[in-house]
């Protein structure tokens, strides 16, 4: 037994090196020479000793090698090691202390057993950026939460500081916005806008939020303003505001819109004669010379006002026009009306196989718009081609509530 315990206190091959390393260094081998120490200790003694530290304050201090390495690390940097110089803070810990305390922070805000060291790192980031951190620096919140948070709190910062820019990106994306949804007046409409606007505004944040957490996957943000420049450049990018302006967005405006809809007929179940075309006007009025192409049109606007969704006199003529931009042949467009009263939808959709790119050349003028280029901290806007979103929104399988049903021939256009 005895002869056991004698073996177990020999030095092992790695230990020994240790020692002989310090020996050719002229080094003080006795601070380290202790078979009690695993190699590693011996070598961030040994470490330290080469770069002429005080490594009486770790060593045999019940520390172990990945504590050391931070302890000696920091007084390499110059730092005051004491904050965390305690056993009972894992490796972890430190590095998150003495990072903090090299960026100039005042790591006493969580150097504490109560943080573990993801929490810390969210508190230091925090910090850094310049973030109220009292906001979310609780020890009862997980580190993920702690996170989800910061970023919040950071793309919100980012985006008010941004104004200007992001309010004209949202602009044309609510000019974008009203040519896929479909408004029972221009008054709904109007009403909508700002709270389009708002949604388009919280979109943009979810967007921006989910890029800065790319990014930090490949590098932490040094300073608020590497963040802001990071974020004016993704919100230039087409494939971001793509993301922004997506199918999820559009669906979201246009249930808003039915929604509102809905609580104005409540509120106003009597519109003025003027403000709808009632059946008599419908059957005297002609809106085509093809006898064909004008009874779908009366019939198409007589099936609005029966399911409540009613035309206004001032979407008429636009409507219609729209249609022959989907096909110039007059009998594929009664044949675009007709579809729509027979499956019951709203949308109008072009016929299934019919070429569009005759009816698309030669309407090349058709639904454009100029926009006003926005002055704002040197941006550069980007210009919306109203007639490939045009385009865009006829091939769209929206289906914009229960009774309406998106044909198959519909969804095997887009896969």
């Amino acid at each position: 037994m005895a002869e056991n315990d004698e073996r177990k206190k020999q030095f092992d091959a790695r230990q020994l090196l240790e020692i002989k390393m310090g020996i050719r260094k002229k080094l003080d081998t006795q601070i380290y020479n202790d078979v009690n120490l695993k190699a590693e200790e011996m070598r961030e003694i040994r470490l330290g000793l080469e770069s002429n530290l005080d490594v009486s304050k770790y060593a045999d201090k019940g520390f172990q090698a990945e504590q050391m390495a931070q302890i000696r690390v920091g007084m390499e940097h110059g730092i005051d090691v004491d904050q965390y110089l305690n056993p009972d803070l894992n490796a972890a810990q430190m590095f998150q202390i003495r990072t903090g305390m090299e960026q100039g922070l005042d790591t006493k805000e969580y150097t504490s057993q109560n943080y573990d060291a993801e929490q810390m790192k969210q508190i230091r980031i925090g910090m850094k950026l310049g973030l109220d951190t009292k906001q979310y620096k609780n020890p009862a919140m997980t580190a993920e939460q702690m996170k989800d948070l910061r970023l919040t709190m950071t793309t919100q910062k980012v985006l008010d500081k941004m104004k200007e820019q992001l309010k004209g990106i949202l602009d044309s994306f609510l000019k974008a916005t009203n040519l896929y949804v479909h408004f029972p007046s221009k008054e709904v409409q109007n009403t909508m806008s700002p709270k389009i606007t708002e949604a388009l505004n919280e979109r943009a944040q979810e967007v921006i939020k989910e890029r800065l957490l790319e990014a930090e996957i490949q590098k932490e943000p040094e300073s608020m303003e590497e963040v802001e420049q990071q974020v004016s450049e993704e919100l230039e990018k087409p494939e971001i505001q793509d993301k922004i302006l997506d199918n999820q967005t559009i669906e979201k405006v246009q249930d808003m819109v039915e929604e509102t809809s809905e609580e104005q007929t409540v509120e106003e179940p009597s519109k003025e004669p003027e403000e709808s075309l009632v059946e008599e006007a419908v059957k005297e009025e002609n809106y085509h010379e093809d006898p064909q192409l004008n009874k779908a049109i009366k019939n198409y606007i007589q099936y609005r006002e029966e399911i409540g969704f009613p035309m206004l006199k001032s979407q008429i003529q636009p409507t219609i026009d729209h249609v022959a931009f989907m096909d110039q042949d007059l009998s594929h467009q009664a044949e675009i009306f007709n579809q729509t009263v027979t499956n019951g939808w709203k949308a109008l959709y072009p016929l299934k196989n019919q070429n569009q790119g005759k009816g698309q050349e030669k309407n090349q003028s058709y639904g454009k718009s100029k926009i006003e280029v926005n002055k704002f901290n040197n941006f550069k806007q980007r210009d919306y081609d109203y007639d490939k979103l045009e385009m865009a929104l006829q091939q769209r399988t929206y289906q914009p509530d229960d009774l309406n049903q998106v044909p198959q021939e519909e969804l095997e256009m887009e896969m």
